[in-house]
């Protein structure tokens, strides 16, 4: 019994502490036979089948029912990603090889509303930028692959609950007539874009819409919307006309299906000469449809997400004539977002949201009072996240209205230069307004780490509950330019962004400890961020993102319990190493550097290892 509560405690505590622990439950399975037993349905919980065409779906299969591993996936796997490896050919695709094989769900990491918490995406992505892209995903270009092999590894897994599809082409009824027979539990989401408006017309019709997904054989069939089972769709919604119209005669069915509780649409445009008779065509199927076959009155969903090129606002004013969404929790805006007005309105339909997520492409131009006045129009938020405000007086007007009740917090940066620059007394009021924040992600000017930057750490001390911090460390000391093409620097300038964007272990523990010593108790993680690294020379970047290394600080190392561990983020070795050959080790810059860190000119790889990141002046 003692064992087994030993046992049980440290898999908790691995599992808790450690964003990443995953990769340490294979070790810790070895350790005996209780631990084996303990971890293995974890460390096998979780399958991913890729592949690009046919032949590899029959290999990723075989491989999984064919090996002794494979045998632990069959019997242990709880959740079950299909994934078509994007191949680059054209506009809309996205590789998505990059992902963890283990990662939860290969297409909505960065979804907030498919997570546990707002930063746990950001605590390890690779791409400190947070940018929106496409889910749609190609395996060829001839539709060479079917979905029998997919159908049997269904068939043959003993605990399925959920399964993930990003693959090429509709996901059919026939899926969802195997999960009914093996899995009438499981739970399916479709994470590649389903074009939803074209499953009622003919085949005639069919072949006149030259989409990602334009093959008879995966079209999407209407039944899913009347299946209790998709927990999240993502529609490609086409625009059709120069006026970009929608089909929302549709919208009834999307909004009111049973069971869907996570719903995008990804705006795709329409625009050839019979596009405008198509729209008709289609508006009238589905007017039809509603006549024969209505739709159900209740709305069941908990987040929408607007992207592609359709207009944020105009889509959730028409979803909210189209049903109640009087039960949304989240709202994400991938999709620009014109009228700021028309969306302070979308907040008399949602008195129950919890969440307003603003991505890159919503507010692009400018920041705008306008932005501002749209925030505050909706009741009291739990989670935030919103690029470049213009300024501390934008925010301080919105925490007036939701720092009380925020948990979380994003302050993104829409670019490597534009953020809402703060400073000490900034933070300090935040974290006086929002008492309640646990997760905050936020900029902070480095300056060589003179005191400026430091009260700036030690604000960041003042919020009680704070759990995870985000710091994306701003190490450009050229004046702000408005001006297109490179920014020129003196030496002097220079110099300073190379100090400022030299990061390593030791600065990330100086900063961690800077904030913990006076304040933060709940502080478990924190990710450091340098940013900057924009408009410089093609030889001054490569080497600028050397010393701009990213990490992610532990309050708890197993190894090591009175120091935090830190862990970088992102960096592969062979990267790390290679130099090009337009990056001379005699040349100006080496010369700059040397000036800095004498001990370059004695090292090979000077850019790795020949330097270290200049301590805080603590004392100043």
């Amino acid at each position: 019994m003692k064992r087994s509560w030993f046992v049980a405690a440290n898999l908790k505590q691995l599992q808790s502490l450690q964003p990443d622990s995953r990769r340490h439950l294979g070790s810790f399975r070895k350790v005996n036979r209780a631990c084996y037993d303990a971890a293995t349905p974890i460390l096998f919980g979780v399958l991913t089948l890729r592949f690009s065409d046919m032949t590899s779906l029959r290999a990723a299969v075989a491989e999984i029912t064919e090996t002794p591993e494979g045998q632990n996936s069959l019997r242990w796997a709880r959740r079950l990603h299909v994934a078509g490896d994007a191949r680059a050919q054209g506009y809309w695709w996205h590789r998505i090889e990059r992902l963890e094989p283990w990662a939860v769900s290969l297409a909505s990491e960065d979804r907030p509303t498919v997570q546990d918490t707002l930063l746990d995406h950001w605590l390890t992505a690779v791409d400190p930028i947070p940018h929106r892209r496409p889910t749609i995903v190609h395996t060829s270009h001839a539709c060479d692959w079917s979905w029998e092999p997919v159908l049997s590894l269904i068939a043959r897994l003993s605990h399925l609950k959920q399964i993930d599809f990003s693959t090429q082409g509709e996901v059919t009824v026939g899926v969802e007539d195997i999960v009914s027979r093996y899995h009438p539990a499981c739970e399916v989401s479709v994470f590649s874009a389903q074009v939803v408006e074209r499953s009622l017309g003919n085949t005639g019709s069919w072949h006149q819409f030259q989409g990602p997904n334009s093959t008879e054989a995966f079209r999407f069939n209407i039944e899913w919307l009347r299946r209790p089972r998709l927990n999240t769709l993502t529609v490609g919604l086409g625009l059709y006309g120069r006026e970009e119209q929608p089909v929302v005669e549709m919208y009834a069915f999307l909004v009111n299906a049973p069971g869907l509780k996570h719903l995008e649409v990804f705006g795709l445009h329409r625009r050839d000469d019979g596009s405008s008779t198509a729209l008709l065509r289609l508006k009238q199927q589905w007017q039809d449809l509603q006549e024969t076959s209505p739709p159900g009155k209740v709305c069941n969903l908990e987040s929408i997400t607007i992207s592609g090129s359709a207009l944020s606002e105009e889509i959730v004013l028409s979803f909210a004539a189209a049903g109640n969404l009087s039960n949304l929790r989240s709202l994400i805006l991938a999709a620009p977002v014109l009228d700021w007005a028309s969306l302070a309105r979308v907040a008399q339909h949602l008195p129950r949201l919890e969440g307003l997520f603003f991505e890159l492409n919503s507010t692009k131009f400018l920041p705008s009072p306008d932005l501002v006045d749209a925030i505050r129009a909706f009741r009291p938020l739990r989670y935030l996240s919103v690029g470049d405000l213009g300024g501390s007086e934008n925010l301080r007007r919105v925490v007036e209205i939701h720092g009380p009740s925020l948990e979380g917090l994003m302050l993104c940066p829409v670019d490597y230069a534009r953020y809402t620059k703060l400073n000490a007394s900034d933070l300090i009021h935040l974290s006086a307004h929002c008492p309640n924040l646990r997760q905050l992600r936020v900029q902070a000017k480095r300056s060589m780490g003179t005191r400026p930057e430091c009260e700036m750490y030690r604000a960041l001390s003042m919020f009680p509950k704070l759990h995870s911090l985000v710091l994306d460390l701003h190490f450009d000391a050229r004046p702000e330019s408005q001006a297109h093409g490179l920014i020129a620097a003196d030496t002097t300038t220079l110099r300073e962004c190379f100090i400022n964007a030299a990061t390593d272990e030791s600065l990330a523990t100086a900063i961690w400890q800077l904030i913990k010593s006076t304040g933060a108790p709940r502080l478990q993680f924190m990710r450091i961020v340098p940013v900057g690294n924009h408009r410089f020379s093609r030889e001054e970047a490569w080497l600028l993102a050397r010393f701009a290394r990213s990490f992610l600080v532990t309050r708890y190392n197993l190894n090591n319990p009175e120091l935090p561990l830190v862990e970088e983020i992102g960096r592969r070795e062979p990267t790390r190493r290679a130099r090009p050959g337009w990056v001379q080790s005699d040349g100006r810059l080496a010369q700059l550097l040397q000036t800095i860190w004498p001990r370059i000119a004695h090292v090979q790889d000077w850019w790795n290892s020949g330097w270290q990141s200049f301590p805080l002046a603590l004392n100043a």
